[in-house]
């Protein structure tokens, strides 16, 4: 993955934008019901993440997919959990030169 220094500033604000509208949406529900479950929590995570799993096309030429996984309560390794979300980045340049992919 690219250092954030590397992506185009496009790239970078459509991110920042996404993932500070779910950290909103997911805090003010725990800040309105601080006794709410944590896979409520999760799950409004995936919920607010999903509608934006579409391709997105930035003026830079790059485009930008999302995926969300819901991991929780299933185990992976053993009897650990692994995690609750896991999230695919898929960054790539229109022309198809540049691809990168991260895992959250």
């Amino acid at each position: 993955m690219p250092r954030v220094e590397d992506l185009p500033d496009d790239v970078v604000e459509h991110l920042r934008s996404i993932f500070s509208g779910c950290n909103a949406r997911t805090t003010e529900k725990l800040s309105n019901n601080p006794n709410v479950p944590e896979e409520s929590l999760d799950l409004s995570w995936i919920e607010h993440m999903t509608r934006h799993s579409a391709v997105a096309e930035l003026p830079s030429a790059w485009l930008v997919k999302i995926e969300t996984h819901y991991l929780g309560g299933m185990r992976h390794f053993y009897r650990w959990e692994i995690a609750d979300i896991g999230v695919l980045l898929h960054l790539r340049l229109a022309s198809g030169r540049q691809s990168k992919v991260a895992l959250l």
